[in-house]
């Protein structure tokens, strides 16, 4: 797993894939992709210990999961309220 800070950096440069590098573009999406599967076998480990449920298949959920944090960060931002982001995170 990688630090948190490359994979939150990350999500900001996906809203740049159009204007940054091949190279950077190529790296950020492997983070993200490694952060995917990494959130999908636990998701499933959770579930196969009777620890979680989940309504979808594991891959979905990490996915919905990835979307949902990473959309919350530039709201936080954009509104000035760094707590958005926890309330948004708490739900998930």
């Amino acid at each position: 797993m990688r630090p948190p800070i490359i994979i939150c950096t990350d999500a900001f440069l996906a809203t740049e894939m159009l204007s940054i590098t091949t190279e950077v573009a190529g790296e950020s999406t492997g983070n993200v992709n490694d952060l995917h599967a990494w959130l999908a076998q636990t998701m499933m480990a959770g579930v196969t210990k009777g620890l979680k449920s989940l309504v979808e298949r594991p891959a979905g959920g990490a996915a919905m999961f990835i979307a949902s944090i990473y959309r919350a960060m530039p709201s936080a931002r954009g509104m000035g309220n760094v707590l958005l982001f926890w309330q948004i995170a708490k739900v998930q």
